[in-house]
């Protein structure tokens, strides 16, 4: 069975390759050598036909994700069908289907059949659902998680993410230390949950060989997800969660020499200057698989702003290493698309910085671009480049005709009286 590793590791070029390596203008020998290492991944179910593979990792664009799905009384298929549609025109990389409040199977086949991106889930909600306000975490067995994650691979998802690292002795020692706010992560409480429920081991830890079988039949990614990411500061160092990356990390290399493209979670609120620490380490821990990161926040405070927030720590943790940051959205209030919008655009910027300092080629000459088209009056070339390119036309033209972001039009005369405009 053929896998994205195993073509790479027999020196072979998938196709998927060819479309990756002109996008990121990059050489195909180093994505071909980076994947047969475990250091790139390529997300794409092999079932599903998408027109443009994203690939995730070492010496590659920084990908931003996006969050969405049902998740209250007041959410509608329609409604996160309307999201999609945002998150395509906004230039996200990925999809990820977060629904917790039912019809999983109708809004799962909605959405994956309305986008060309990588689509992921969390199967751990419909497993454990049992309706918008309660959670059966008995249900949470190994026969009911595998056959909800193959019945959505079967679907064509592109990647899963689980919690496969929160172990009994991970929660044991989490139990043993005080901690000031419950994990952010809701997969990880139910996991979490169910462990205490059944006194068992996890089951995705326990099954973790027979659930990479099933995974490779689709050559899936895997999304090592971190069950205990912290919602406050002061819980950002625990001896647990640093348990869990531990062995997450060794269940990531377990995946890897089977051939299944994995990549690792690190996240959760944490003061600024220990998130660059936080990140490196984890990567050399890891071995330099690809990495991501939810809500990357450097504040208790921005309760409410939350994507303004998440930009600071973002653009820390792309540079520390993090390859895909997931569209941070605000805590109180509604998350219509605009906020989904606004979460999008923090996530883009702050990743493009990143990859300013990284000197990653795509995006060096994307921002090149901006200048040129300044000063060429490329009005085409002016707004592909740009992180939101569905500005108006007047407001392009305005901005094209005074070669200046920042000036209006009275200061561009003036310059133009006193200074030569080659």
């Amino acid at each position: 069975m053929s896998t994205q590793i195993s073509i790479a590791k027999d020196g072979k070029i998938s196709d998927e390759l060819y479309s990756v390596s002109r996008t990121e203008k990059v050489d195909i020998e180093f994505l071909r050598k980076n994947i047969s290492e475990g250091k790139i991944v390529v997300l794409k179910n092999n079932s599903r036909n998408l027109s443009r593979p994203i690939a995730i990792g070492n010496g590659l664009r920084t990908k931003v994700g996006v969050e969405i799905g049902l998740v209250d009384k007041k959410g509608s298929i329609d409604i996160e069908s309307d999201k999609l549609v945002v998150a395509n025109e906004a230039g996200v990389d990925l999809i990820l289907d977060v629904t917790t409040g039912g019809y999983f199977d109708e809004i799962r086949n909605v959405l994956i059949n309305s986008t060309m991106l990588p689509y992921g889930t969390i199967p751990v909600f419909q497993t454990a659902y049992k309706n918008y306000s309660e959670w059966d975490v008995s249900k949470i067995t190994k026969d009911n998680l595998f056959s909800t994650i193959e019945r959505h691979l079967n679907d064509g998802v592109d990647f899963l993410c689980l919690n496969c690292g929160l172990t009994k002795s991970v929660i044991k020692s989490y139990e043993d230390e005080k901690f000031a706010s419950i994990p952010a992560s809701k997969s990880g409480i139910l996991t979490a949950c169910a462990v205490k429920e059944t006194g068992k081991e996890n089951p995705f830890y326990e099954y973790f060989d027979e659930l990479l079988d099933l995974v490779k039949k689709y050559d899936a990614v895997l999304f090592l997800s971190q069950g205990l990411r912290t919602s406050s500061i002061a819980d950002a160092y625990s001896r647990a969660g640093a348990m869990e990356i531990n062995i997450s990390s060794e269940l990531a290399f377990r995946a890897i020499k089977a051939g299944i493209q994995t990549i690792i979670e690190v996240g959760g609120y944490m003061k600024f200057d220990k998130i660059s620490s936080m990140i490196k380490n984890v990567k050399e821990l890891s071995g330099n698989i690809p990495m991501y990161s939810k809500d990357v926040i450097p504040t208790d405070i921005a309760l409410g702003y939350e994507t303004m927030a998440s930009s600071i720590g973002y653009t820390n943790a792309a540079l520390a290493g993090s390859n895909l940051l997931f569209a941070s959205q605000n805590f109180i209030g509604k998350y219509d698309s605009a906020v989904l919008k606004e979460g999008i655009m923090s996530a883009k910027i702050a990743s493009h910085c990143a990859d300013l300092v990284g000197n990653v080629k795509s995006q060096i000459l994307r921002n090149e671009n901006v200048t040129n088209a300044l000063k060429n009056h490329d009005a085409i070339l002016y707004r592909e480049s740009l992180v939101d390119g569905y500005s108006s036309n007047s407001e392009i033209l305005e901005k094209l005709n005074n070669r200046s972001n920042r000036n209006p039009d009275c200061f561009s005369s003036i310059y133009d009286k006193y200074f030569k405009v080659d």
